[in-house]
């Protein structure tokens, strides 16, 4: 089960990698059009630093941003910026690590030019404006540094805190109390907050006017504080039930993220509520990875039916999709509730089949026991359930996971020959909704599939019915899926697929499977002969490559890759496949379907077709002249024989997708 997942990036940083140092633009002497942005110093990629927009991403709890034009980039290859930080003077400075080689140590640490001496330190200025006056905290008084708090530029703020923490604890926080003006503005609030929790010692009345604050930087600010002081403040509970109703996503956020270190049901409970507003990808990973941290804490407690029992449907149901989905079967999750969603754009529930096909961790013998529940009412798999509704013998030999799976999830999409619903009305007025599993002169004996799987039959005379209607719906129900988990589904899923139709002898022959599918087809004046033949492929074809091999000369695609059976992946001497017919024949026509993969087309050289009448005496009477997709063979007139052998002349790796012969069998 995955814990961790990676955070969708806040901006497309296009590859440029890696992050030697960052800073944000934030300094009076550069251009206002550059203040807020972003930039980071790189290394390898380029050679300078790129620069990016970033704010707050409207309507949710995140941010977002673009890149812009970068800063500065070099052609230099020696330059390795790294550590841009602004001054006191409001330039930007960062070093140079100036070295032709770095990395992981791919070179020697003694390598020639591996420079350990020479480096450089940059200053970037803008020639259109002053400098600063220099703003130090070198011999201030604590009421200079507190006043540093208001400059605008973050590395000021950044060293007069971290000048404050050397000074004596009493006396800053004394000092702290007497600056704040009453009217304070929230990023001077956060400031003095920041210099407590500096000291470990943040001041609840000052948590309190934080969280009134207009601004939801400030509340999310003093909830983010609070979680880090977790272990000292007195009731984080109750400054947590109260942000996790805030109005801004982004104080939820902090909410849950500090619920996540309260190891107990109740900051489980209370983080649930938070889906009582609206949803954002960053709350819902949020949230995702705090109920997964109390996970230990709440298990006892559901077990025993207490989780919950005050909370909302909601959060019940938003709890059991959790569970879902954290646990086996948890990437079925969401393909599942987008493929079943009736509201969805079609293409949207096709993306979601298609994914779903894709997910694998079933298990076919726990899908046994699915199929019991939920299926064998209606439905059989050779003697296990009931011939009630169509069979399901050979179904994974029918159809690949992807139309399995639709027929499952969409059973009105399909409908098999035999099973279309009709609604019989009553004089009575009852109705009935269900397939005709019998009709005679006096009744009808309806088949009416339960939402329990089980499946029930009806039996109406004839003269109490009213109105019949023919329906264009499967009398399959549509939401069986929901009465079962999505593991479940995966293990049904890999227990339907693996019912295939392939048979084989104890002397080796495949019987062909779906003869009755698809029409008998011709070629001229010959027609096809070979849909009730027998095949038989070399003693060393791997099992896991011969699994569709039954396909070969039906009109059904193979379900699982692009061909029927494959020789071993290295050059086996004549590889061929055996064709008994049914009967003695004439032959004329035999068309060839090469694998499917054109890049592997040219495996195929060599391609012959052998006839014999015992299986012993084999007779060369084609071989193709090149490789191709799809070959068409008219064999010698007057060709005769039950046994067709076709392969390789030599060595080779051998496969194929269909074959079909064309004749005329022997009267």
């Amino acid at each position: 089960v995955s814990t961790r997942k990676t955070l969708t990036p806040v901006f497309d940083n296009e590859g440029m990698r890696p992050a030697v140092g960052n800073e944000f633009l934030l300094s009076r002497h550069l251009p206002d059009d550059m203040q807020g942005q972003f930039i980071y110093a790189c290394v390898i990629n380029m050679h300078g630093m790129p620069r990016f927009e970033v704010g707050d991403e409207p309507g949710t709890a995140g941010f977002a941003g673009k890149r812009i034009e970068d800063l500065l980039s070099s052609t230099d290859n020696f330059f390795r910026p790294v550590d841009p930080q602004f001054g006191p003077d409001g330039a930007l400075w960062f070093g140079d690590w100036c070295n032709a080689l770095i990395g992981h140590m791919q070179y020697s640490q003694r390598d020639p030019n591996r420079d350990h001496v020479h480096g450089r330190i940059y200053r970037l200025v803008y020639p259109q404006k002053e400098l600063l006056k220099p703003e130090l905290q070198f011999e201030k008084s604590i009421p200079e540094l507190l006043n540093q708090l208001a400059a605008y530029e973050l590395r000021t703020r950044y060293r007069a805190r971290r000048e404050l923490r050397r000074r004596d604890e009493a006396e800053v926080l004394q000092a702290v109390k007497a600056w704040l003006p009453a009217d304070a503005s929230p990023e001077l609030l956060c400031e003095a907050m920041w210099i407590q929790e500096g000291f470990r010692k943040v001041d609840p009345a000052l948590i309190e006017k934080l969280l009134s604050c207009d601004d939801f930087h400030a509340r999310a600010a003093a909830v983010h504080t609070v979680c880090n002081e977790s272990l000292r403040y007195p009731d984080v509970m109750a400054v947590y039930r109260r942000a996790i109703a805030d109005e801004h996503p982004r104080v939820r956020l902090e909410s849950l993220r500090g619920l996540s270190w309260v190891q107990t049901p109740e900051a489980a409970e209370v983080a649930l509520t938070v889906i009582e507003k609206p949803l954002d990808y960053w709350i819902e990973y949020t949230l995702e990875h705090t109920l997964h941290a109390l996970k230990p804490v709440v298990d006892p407690v559901e077990q025993q039916g207490q989780f919950l029992v005050n909370g909302s449907e909601r959060a019940r149901n938003y709890y059991r999709d959790y569970k879902f989905a954290s646990g086996p079967g948890g990437k079925a999750v969401q393909p599942l509730k987008e493929a079943e969603d009736v509201d969805l754009p079609v293409a949207k529930r096709n993306a979601a089949i298609k994914t779903l096909a894709g997910v694998r961790g079933g298990v076919a013998k726990q899908g046994v026991v699915v199929f019991d529940r939920v299926c064998s009412g209606c439905h059989q798999v050779q003697d296990r359930g009931k011939a009630f509704g169509p069979k399901l013998d050979g179904i994974g030999s029918r159809y690949d996971r992807e139309n399995l799976i639709r027929h499952i999830l969409l059973p009105n999409e399909k409908i098999a020959k035999g099973f279309e619903t009709v609604q019989l009305v009553t004089v009575d007025g009852e109705i009935f909704t269900g397939f005709i599993l019998n009709e005679t002169p006096t009744e009808l004996t309806l088949g009416v599939a339960t939402q329990d799987g089980k499946g029930k039959q009806e039996v109406i005379k004839k003269e109490d019915i009213e109105l019949r209607k023919d329906l264009k719906a499967s009398s399959m129900p549509e939401g069986l899926i929901k009465t079962i988990a999505p593991s479940e589904f995966l293990d049904l899923l890999e227990y339907l697929s693996e019912q295939t139709a392939f048979q084989i002898s104890a002397d080796g022959w495949i019987t062909t499977a779906f003869a009755d599918v698809g029409e008998i087809r011709t070629h001229g004046p010959w027609q096809e002969i070979s849909r009730d033949a027998e095949l038989q492929l070399g003693e060393n074809f791997p099992d896991n490559w011969r699994k569709d091999a039954h396909l070969l000369l039906s009109a059904v695609d193979p379900t699982t890759r692009e061909f029927v059976f494959h020789s071993p992946n290295s050059n086996s001497k004549d590889p061929a496949v055996v064709i008994r017919l049914a009967s003695p024949a004439t032959i004329g026509h035999i068309s060839i379907q090469n694998r499917r993969n054109p890049q592997f087309y040219a495996r195929a050289e060599g391609l012959t077709v052998w006839v014999s009448e015992n299986g012993t005496d084999w007779k060369k009477v084609w071989a193709a002249k090149a490789p191709a997709e799809q070959y068409e063979a008219d064999l010698p007139e007057g060709t005769k024989g039950r046994f067709l052998k076709i392969g390789l002349d030599g060595t080779g790796i051998f496969h194929l997708n269909q074959v079909v012969v064309y004749g005329k069998r022997d009267s």
